[in-house]
């Protein structure tokens, strides 16, 4: 697991969202974020998979800390709290969410 004194110290903020591709059915995001830490784990009544494009990090999902890199797949199920942890080098992610983030139209 990521020593944490790699991430500790990082600031906190949040990742940079673009949506891809909607409808009422899914929501495709992409996601990216310079090295730090993220805010609350929050949580939502959609499923979520979020796929790792490059970079690497920790999610939290729960209570479990996932170390995630390029290729990696997180799945989080339905009112889950969950967060990107921290990323420690520059990262990009995939998130997909089902039914479709009615909230981010």
């Amino acid at each position: 697991m990521t020593d944490p004194k790699l991430w500790r110290d990082l600031p906190v903020r949040e990742a940079q969202r673009t949506v891809l591709a909607d409808d009422e059915g899914y929501t495709l995001t992409k996601m990216s974020a310079l090295p730090c830490r993220g805010p609350a784990p929050h949580s939502h009544p959609h499923k979520q998979l979020v796929y790792v494009l490059h970079g690497a990090g920790a999610m939290l999902v729960g209570d479990a800390l996932i170390e995630v890199r390029a290729g990696s797949v997180v799945a989080v199920p339905p009112g889950v709290p969950h967060i990107m942890h921290h990323v420690t080098e520059p990262t990009e992610w995939l998130e997909y969410f089902t039914p479709g983030r009615e909230d981010w139209r």
